[in-house]
């Protein structure tokens, strides 16, 4: 919703509007950097990819509904609900098959799809904001870091649905806890790799036109603040979590979780304010902090509904695939196989 108003704030925001006139290197772009297709390209992009989603979140739900029709707890919101997701309801072992096949459809599609969407996101709201330099890392960079932002907040919220319930503790037990341990940690190897490989090539090159975004960063105004970030988002969980008992204790993993989550945060904020800056002006004010909270607080607002609407923990589980060489063989050579083994 947030992105439609933002769409009108054409030269306040995008400096190349104003540079497109007179700068030879920005009407080289021209064909990209125009805002009938800025416009396009998000709108379309944003649509796309949260319907998708919804889509998916839709097929995962819906077979676990028909477990909720005689459930204790049941209200009118979520009676409500079970109706609309429910219509056409082709009985359990229909449904789960149905979902399983076309989830493992769109799955792919969905990945893709985002890696698309979300690096057009990057170059537009954040790249352009400085018109002459581009990397090809970018997009990537800002893209896993979302997605490690997924991660490390699901591995949250586990921690803290675990202590709700024995049921969800009996779920969400060691080995998930390593699992999602392992998988923030990874990331943030992931993290850093790609922040040392955009920036390496910029180092080594020394190319004016390629130095502008890090300078801009590294100089004396923004210099400390970059420095933060990269000690929140790689230095600081890297060594908290390498060993194997801070990925499985819910109070280590929490603390550097959390550290994560707010280094992801000011990452996001360093990527677009150092190149709207004025020189005097202060690099942080109390709005950044408020509008953070702000978001925030329509995100819990959300999950507070969701986890309440639908069920927590998924019921249903989806078929087991055949074996790769299983699934290869013909129905003779299975049968023939089993003679023999008789």
């Amino acid at each position: 919703v947030t992105l439609l108003p933002m769409l009108t704030l054409g030269a306040d925001y995008f400096p190349w509007i104003d540079m497109m006139a007179t700068d030879y290197i920005v009407q080289k772009k021209q064909a990209y950097l125009n805002m009938p297709f800025l416009i396009t390209r998000n709108v379309v992009g944003a649509l796309l990819l949260f319907g998708m989603g919804t889509y998916f979140v839709y097929l995962a739900v819906r077979p676990d509904m028909g477990f909720t029709k005689d459930a204790e707890a049941d209200d009118e919101s979520r009676s409500a609900w079970r109706g609309r997701l429910t219509q056409g309801w082709m009985g359990q072992e229909e449904e789960e098959v149905s979902s399983y096949q076309r989830m493992t459809t769109l799955g792919p599609a969905i990945v893709m799809l985002y890696a698309f969407v979300m690096t057009i996101f990057s170059y537009d709201w954040a790249m352009s904001l400085e018109p002459h330099w581009f990397s090809t890392m970018f997009g990537p960079w800002y893209f896993m870091g979302a997605f490690w932002g997924g991660v490390t907040v699901t591995g949250l919220w586990s921690i803290y649905l675990r202590g709700k319930h024995k049921d969800f503790a009996n779920h969400i037990g060691l080995q998930q806890r390593h699992d999602l341990g392992k998988l923030t940690f990874a990331f943030t190897v992931f993290w850093g790799y790609l922040f040392f490989s955009q920036y390496i090539v910029i180092w080594y090159g020394k190319l004016p036109w390629e130095q502008a975004w890090i300078v801009r960063r590294s100089g004396e105004v923004w210099g400390g603040y970059s420095t933060l970030v990269v000690c929140l988002c790689f230095l600081i969980p890297f060594v908290g979590l390498i060993g194997r008992k801070p990925k499985m204790v819910p109070r280590i993993y929490g603390f550097f979780a959390l550290i994560i989550m707010m280094g992801l945060w000011l990452e996001r904020y360093g990527m677009v304010a150092p190149s709207l800056h004025h020189d005097g002006d202060p690099i942080f004010t109390v709005w950044q902090p408020l509008v953070g909270l702000m978001f925030l607080g329509l995100y819990l607002g959300s999950v507070r509904w969701f986890l309440s609407t639908f069920p927590v923990i998924q019921v249903w589980q989806p078929m087991q695939d055949p074996e790769s060489l299983e699934a290869e063989l013909p129905a003779d050579t299975h049968d023939s196989a089993g003679v023999v083994g008789g």
